[in-house]
Formats: C-alpha cells, sequence, structure tokens
C-alpha cells in the first residue's frame, strides 16, 4: 500500500493538483487512501485506507492490523487505519514523512 506515495506526491508539477486532497487509487490498485489535513495542522498531510480490493481474510473476516508493533492497535481493521502519518511537503514541494503498511506492521520514510 505505501505505493499511494509515488501516485499522490510523485506527480510531474504541470499535473500535480493544487492540493493533494481527495481519494487516491494506489498504483498497484490494491487500495483506496483519503487524504486530507491532520487534524488542526494545515501544513500535514494524513491519509486512511477507504477501500481495499482484498478487505477480507482467508476466514472471511475484516483484515485487521495484526502485526501493529503496539498490542493496543493489533485488534483494529485495515480498512479506516491511518497510513500517511503527516507528511510535510519538502522544498520541491513533495509530500515527505511516515508511511505505514498494515500488511506487515512497518512505517517507512
Amino acid at each position: 500500500m505505501a505505493a499511494v506515495v509515488t501516485l499522490t506526491c510523485g506527480l510531474p508539477e504541470a499535473t500535480r493538483a493544487a492540493e493533494p486532497f481527495g481519494t487516491w487509487l494506489t498504483e498497484d490498485g490494491r487500495a483506496r487512501i483519503r487524504t486530507e489535513r491532520c487534524g488542526s495542522d494545515a501544513a500535514r498531510l494524513c491519509g486512511f485506507v477507504v477501500w481495499g480490493n482484498e478487505p477480507l481474510d482467508q476466514d472471511s473476516r475484516p483484515k485487521i492490523d495484526r502485526y501493529n508493533p503496539n498490542s493496543a492497535w493489533q485488534a483494529r481493521h485495515q480498512l479506516g487505519h491511518k497510513m500517511l502519518l503527516g507528511l510535510r511537503p519538502n522544498a520541491e514541494g513533495r509530500y515527505e514523512g511516515k508511511i505505514y503498511d498494515a500488511d506487515n506492521g512497518k512505517s517507512t520514510t
């Protein structure tokens, strides 16, 4: 699901939207991510998983965040969780920051 960063932030200047807010399909087509301001911090971008092409596990139950390093969050559903964790625009106008992948419980920068 980390492919969303390339889609939302890696567009050439001429084609990039003035505001990166909306719902974006990841490059691999596995998820849709809703991007919005992080609360009252207008400079930060957060993103939430709002659709997945395989939302159920092998037992036909909603996928959960089982690999999250925070054991209190391991039972939460993957749909609806925050994936883009307060990205900020850099000098080139691209967004940088942490991206959380519930498929493996890892965050990347």
